[in-house]
């Protein structure tokens, strides 16, 4: 590929890193949007795991508490599940224009 290709290519990729949707805040906005735009019977799934075991439904602890999504998700719906909704939420990101890590993600939602 030409030199100038590769430059746009750079250029293109510091750009989608530098999208203002990639910001903390706008990131836990976009998760709000990313659960909303979920299957019903997953979204009710969670829900009611949730509620069962937190005492609160998933909408509350994202609004009330979003760096402890992981944490709960974990504690509901297993470890692996919860990373497998945290890679869900990255390639969600990804179609949005946003390409963060999945460390950067799980840090912003409460991973340890």
């Amino acid at each position: 590929m030409s030199q100038i290709g590769e430059s746009i290519k750079k250029e293109a990729r510091s750009e989608r890193f530098e999208h203002p949707k990639c910001e903390d805040v706008e990131l836990l906005r976009g998760f709000v949007k990313f659960y909303t735009s979920l299957n019903s019977s997953l979204r009710t799934f969670i829900h009611y795991r949730v509620l069962s075991r937190f005492g609160k439904s998933f909408e509350q602890i994202i609004l009330e508490n979003p760096s402890s999504v992981y944490q709960v998700l974990s504690g509901a719906l297993g470890q692996h599940n919860a990373e497998l909704f945290l890679y869900m939420f990255k390639t969600w990101l990804e179609r949005q224009g946003c390409v963060k890590s999945i460390e950067e993600i799980g840090k912003i939602l409460g991973r340890l």
